[in-house]
C-alpha cells in the first residue's frame, strides 16, 4: 500500500483540505529522489517526508501560503555547499517541489481515492500527474488513473496520440519516472505490489509512520512496504522550470 495514497484518501473522506508536496526534480545529491511526496495538513501537520530539516520546515512554510492563495507553486531548492549546514542536510544539490493544493470537493478528489483504492489490487496500472506551464508559472495540473491500459479516473490535456504513446511506452514501468511530452511535464507512477527489502536495526516511529512494516520480530529480517518507487534514484538533470523536462531510467 502506498501510504500517501492511503492518507490522502482518508483525508478526503473527512473532508479535509491539504497540499500535496512533491520532488517533482532533483539534480546533485539531494535527501529523496524525485517523486518523493508528503503530505501538509491545514494545522500544518506533515505526514511522510521529503527530507526533513530546514528544507521540510521551508517546504511546510510555503504550503501554508498555497492553502491560502489555492494556486500550485513549484518551488527550487538550492542546496549548494554554503547552504548545507544550515539545512541541516548533508547534501548539496538541487531540487524543485510542487506545491499542489487538494479540495474535497474537486475532480482531482475522485481521482485520488481511486489511486487509494488501486493499491489495494494486484491489477497493474499507471497514475499520471499532467504539469501544465505559462513561463515559470504552473498554468494548471491533471491527475488521471489507468489499469490495464484503460482510463479508470481522471482527464489529461494531452491529445489522444500523447496518452496512447505514453501508456504503450510506460506501461511497463517498475518505478516512477518523468517524462516531457506537449509541453508538459509528467510524472508516472505505476501501481506496484508491495515489496519485501532487507533492513537492519529496529524500526523508528518514523519509518513506521512512512508505512515501513518489519516482516518479523526480530532486530533484522525484512520489510514490507507498498511504497510504489524503488530506492536507487534513477533521475537525471534537467532543465529548469519552463524549459523542456526530461528524466530517463539508466
Amino acid at each position: 500500500m502506498n501510504s500517501i495514497a492511503e492518507m490522502a484518501g482518508r483525508l478526503l473522506d473527512d473532508r479535509q483540505e491539504f497540499i500535496l508536496a512533491t520532488i517533482v526534480s532533483r539534480h546533485g545529491s539531494t535527501p529523496r529522489m524525485a517523486g518523493t511526496r508528503m503530505i501538509i495538513c491545514g494545522d500544518r501537520r506533515a505526514m511522510g517526508t521529503i527530507g526533513g530539516g530546514l528544507l521540510e520546515a521551508q517546504v511546510v512554510q510555503k504550503a501554508t501560503e498555497v492553502l491560502s492563495s489555492r494556486r500550485p507553486v513549484v518551488v527550487p531548492f538550492d542546496m549548494t555547499h554554503s547552504e548545507v549546514a544550515a539545512m541541516d542536510l548533508i547534501c548539496g544539490g538541487r531540487l524543485e517541489v510542487l506545491l499542489e493544493p487538494i479540495d474535497p470537493g474537486s475532480p482531482a478528489a475522485a481521482v485520488f481515492k481511486s489511486w487509494r483504492d488501486a493499491q489495494r489490487t494486484s491489477e497493474p496500472g499507471l497514475f499520471l500527474t499532467v504539469l501544465r506551464f505559462a513561463g515559470e508559472k504552473v498554468e494548471g495540473i491533471d491527475h488521471c488513473l489507468f489499469k490495464n491500459q484503460s482510463k479508470v479516473c481522471g482527464d489529461l490535456h494531452l491529445s489522444p496520440a500523447a496518452v496512447e504513446k505514453l501508456l504503450r511506452d510506460h506501461c511497463s514501468a517498475a518505478w516512477l519516472r518523468t517524462v516531457t511530452l506537449e509541453g508538459s511535464l509528467i510524472l508516472i507512477e505505476p501501481l506496484l505490489p508491495a515489496e519485501t527489502v532487507s533492513f537492519s536495526g529496529p524500526a523508528t516511529s518514523r519509518d513506521l509512520r512512512l508505512g515501513w512494516r518489519p516482516s518479523s520480530g526480530f532486530a533484522c529480517g525484512s520489510w514490507t512496504t507498498g511504497r510504489s518507487s524503488p530506492m536507487p534514484n534513477v533521475f537525471r538533470k534537467r532543465k529548469r522550470c519552463g524549459s523542456p523536462r526530461t528524466s530517463t531510467p539508466p
